[in-house]
């Protein structure tokens, strides 16, 4: 029944991205093979990670697999076919950063039924900033540059931030519609400050929210019953714009190169 779920789910977004030759059409072909045994139900998921070095082979395969050439990303997760595709970036940092990232996505497919979309790409940019040497993590929570840039500015420009419990509901058409760098900026900030922010009640309530969706529950059930009894949304808001702040300015210092 999970399995089941999770393709439905899949299925949806294609069709939602309109990319509809993967979407809910492919339905009737999946029935007939689960009929006569060309698809293993019981089967498990390992993930295939296909890492391109000329940038026109990856996006030629993107079109191919997806219908969309996806020229403005690095990288992506495949949850039809369970692939990660990565296009290999000069900076070797940026290309494991893209890799984690996706390497998110595909572990959220495996855990959860379902992820309010802001927090599927909030902590897989978290989870992005990790430094792993032989094996080992040395580092989380590294700050991501660009996206600190894109929120700065934009909030300097005049754009305002979703609030966070409208944020915390947002469905992944609504996500995208308009100013979804923005929103992806903020996203990973408020991982990061409920993560690294030293409020140890928030992050009690960020992981037991977490938790709950784990469980299945609904993103609207899950926020009223993690994050009931910590601090006013308005209250913490008003930290969480100082500690982007205080991100940023220490940014500008000189920083330490990522080994």
């Amino acid at each position: 029944a999970e399995d089941a779920a999770l393709l439905a789910d899949t299925l949806v977004v294609a069709d939602l991205r309109g990319v509809h030759s993967h979407g809910v059409m492919r339905v009737p072909d999946y029935v007939h093979k689960l009929r006569v045994g060309g698809v293993d139900p019981a089967a498990s998921r390992p993930v295939d990670v296909l890492v391109f070095n000329d940038d026109e082979r990856f996006h030629t395969y993107s079109e191919l697999t997806l219908d969309d050439r996806m020229e403005s990303v690095l990288g992506y997760f495949h949850p039809l076919y369970w692939q990660i595709h990565i296009f290999e970036d000069a900076k070797v940092e940026e290309t494991y950063r893209v890799l984690y990232h996706e390497g998110f996505h595909y572990y959220g497919r495996l855990v959860f039924r379902t992820l309010p979309i802001w927090l599927n790409e909030g902590l897989a940019e978290y989870v992005g900033g990790t430094l792993i040497e032989k094996g080992v993590v040395k580092q989380r929570g590294l700050v991501h540059h660009g996206r600190l840039n894109d929120l700065v500015d934009a909030m300097g420009a005049g754009w305002e931030p979703v609030p966070f419990e409208k944020l915390a509901v947002m469905s992944r058409p609504e996500f995208y519609a308009e100013d979804a760098p923005f929103k992806y900026a903020q996203a990973w900030s408020v991982v990061h400050f409920l993560m690294e922010g030293g409020d140890a009640g928030l992050k009690s309530a960020f992981t037991k929210y977490i938790g709950l969706l784990r469980e299945g529950k609904r993103a609207e059930e899950a926020y009223a019953q993690s994050f009931a009894d910590a601090a006013a949304p308005s209250q913490w808001e008003s930290r969480w714009r100082a500690y982007v702040k205080a991100m940023k300015e220490k940014r500008d210092d000189p920083a330490p190169r990522r080994r």
